[in-house]
Order: C-alpha cells, then sequence, then structure tokens
C-alpha cells in the first residue's frame, strides 16, 4: 500500500477544510470487507469531482433500509460506520468547476509529460471552490501557510523516500515560487530547484531577478503568493482557449520547505510602506536559500485572467 496516501498536506488535517479527506478514524470498509483501524489500510478520498450518485456504490436494499432516493448525490467515500451511513448531501448534479476544467486546459496544452502529476492533490481555489467564509491561513511547522486564493492547484509527484525520512508534510513549511515556464518544467522534471547560472533542458540560462543582489546564487521563495505572483517573478504567457477567447496565463511552484535551512527578508520590489499581502508582513515577505534539496515543490499552481 502507498504509504504516502496517509502523508498529505496540512489542509487536510484541519475538520473545517472543505475537502474530501483520508483523516483516520476506525471505520468499516465496504470495498475491502474488513476493519481498517491501522494506517496502511487509509484510501484517500481526495479527487477532482468528489460527487457522484449514491446508488453507484449502495446496494438497493440497503437504500431502502436508509430512506435514501437512488437519485440522491453525496460526496464519494468508500468507507462507512457499523451504525449508519456516512453522507454528505449536495446537489443532485454532479459539481463542476469551469474554471478548474479551463485551467487543465492550459496544463495539457503545454504538453508536459502526465508522469509528472498526481490528481490526488489537485485543488480549485477559486471563490466557487474555495467560498470567502473559507480560512485564509493554516498553521504549518509553526508558520503561516497562506491559501492562494485565485489559483489552481495540480498536484505533483514527490519523492517518497525523501516525505517520509524528512517527515516533509508535518515539518515543512510551505512556500511559493514564482518562475518562468522552462524553469518550472526542468524543475519539476529533475525534482530539484535551479540557481542562478544553471542551464535549464531548452538552453535558457537563470540569471538573477531585478532588484536582488548580483553574484547572489539563491532559491527564492515566499510564504504568500501574492509576493511571488507578482508580475516581475511571475511572467504572463497568452493563451487562447478551445471557446477561442483569450487569456494570460500564470504559474507558481507551491513547495515544501525545510525549517533552518533558509533566511527571510524584506520585499525586494519597492512596495515601501504598502501591504503586499494582509498577512504576511512587507519585512518578512521573502526567504532565500543557497539548499537546492530544502525546496521541495509538490503542486503547480495556475491563475488564467482574461485579456
Amino acid at each position: 500500500m502507498d504509504v504516502s496516501m496517509y502523508s498529505r498536506p496540512l489542509e487536510m488535517w484541519d475538520s473545517s477544510y472543505p475537502v474530501d479527506s483520508g483523516v483516520y478514524t476506525p471505520r468499516i470498509s465496504r470495498r475491502y470487507k474488513k476493519s481498517i483501524d491501522s494506517r496502511d489500510y487509509i484510501p484517500d478520498f481526495r479527487r477532482e469531482t468528489t460527487d457522484m450518485p449514491i446508488a453507484s456504490f449502495v446496494s438497493r436494499s440497503r437504500l431502502r433500509e436508509e430512506g435514501i432516493s437512488s437519485l440522491s448525490t453525496y460526496r464519494r467515500d468508500a468507507t462507512f460506520p457499523e451504525s449508519k451511513l456516512t453522507r454528505e448531501r449536495t446537489s443532485s448534479k454532479p459539481r463542476f468547476c469551469s474554471y478548474q476544467k479551463l485551467c487543465r486546459e492550459y496544463v495539457w496544452s503545454l504538453n508536459w509529460p502526465r508522469e509528472y502529476f498526481n490528481h490526488r492533490f489537485n485543488r480549485c481555489y477559486c471563490s466557487q471552490c474555495y467560498p470567502e467564509n473559507y480560512k485564509d491561513v493554516y498553521i504549518t511547522a509553526d508558520e503561516f501557510y497562506v491559501i492562494p486564493r485565485g489559483w489552481v492547484r495540480f498536484g505533483l509527484y514527490v519523492d517518497e523516500v525523501k516525505a517520509n525520512c524528512e517527515n516533509l508534510w508535518n515539518t515543512w513549511i510551505v512556500t511559493y515560487h514564482g518562475t518562468q515556464l522552462p524553469a518550472a518544467q526542468s524543475i519539476i522534471a529533475h525534482r530539484q530547484f535551479l540557481l542562478p547560472g544553471d542551464t535549464c533542458d531548452d538552453g535558457t540560462v537563470i540569471g538573477i531577478r531585478k532588484g536582488h543582489i548580483p553574484g547572489k546564487n539563491q532559491v527564492y521563495t515566499s510564504p504568500t503568493i501574492k509576493y511571488s505572483g507578482l508580475d516581475c517573478y511571475c511572467k504572463k504567457y497568452p493563451y487562447q482557449a478551445i471557446n477561442g477567447q483569450w487569456y494570460q496565463a500564470k504559474i507558481v511552484l507551491q513547495c515544501r520547505q525545510q525549517p533552518g535551512t533558509y533566511e527571510t527578508q524584506g520585499e525586494a520590489v519597492g512596495s515601501r510602506s504598502k501591504r503586499i499581502c494582509n498577512i504576511i508582513p512587507n519585512d518578512r515577505i521573502e526567504i532565500f536559500t543557497t539548499v537546492r534539496a530544502a525546496v521541495v515543490p509538490y503542486g503547480l499552481l495556475v491563475q488564467l485572467t482574461p485579456m
């Protein structure tokens, strides 16, 4: 069994977080016909579409016993308590997010190998999927995890050995890294960040960003996507969707970063007293490190803005 199913981003452990989570509770599995009290038997329920007709995985006799219509739709969950059916009533139709579909269309248009992506950890943070009354920030590894509102995350595969040995999901903080497409693909493909002076697969040489000190070969990240997603760090790309509409696309890497391997400093974009993020102050908004292995990307974040 894939032990990484038990290791997951922090937000899945918060009871108020609106996703299908595999939080550990003793249950009886209808799929495996046995108790799943051990961590080795915890399935992962994080999916892009979480609603489905309940009649497709519960017998008609069970539906009659519970007084449930076979046409009803519930949150998909392969496990049930012994006493009653666990269910979350939703609409009569599967939930659909046009923005997430549009961002997925853009990612596929890049023609990157699909082996990069772990769709169990896809997540849409648009206003429909992540409403305003949901939390803006979580605490992980004693630091703020700022939710990337308005973006769509496409999960990336993470080295399981490293994640388990380093206890990555519980002890590493969440950061963001704005970059360009060639650099992002190279980072994802080789599971390693690039430093200024390194050469990407397409021959592009990584340079030092404007505003940073020349000669400082470091990886720069931020605890908030409002900083990493600025135009000076995150290049805009024109994209024409299948429906003919033109958009400006941005990509940011969502990462886990090892505490004790980085330093924090103030903004370097000339914002001065104007707050960039309402959660992270300007004097602590940029993180830098020279340790490549201390930054691990686990999500490709995409934002599309109509032109």
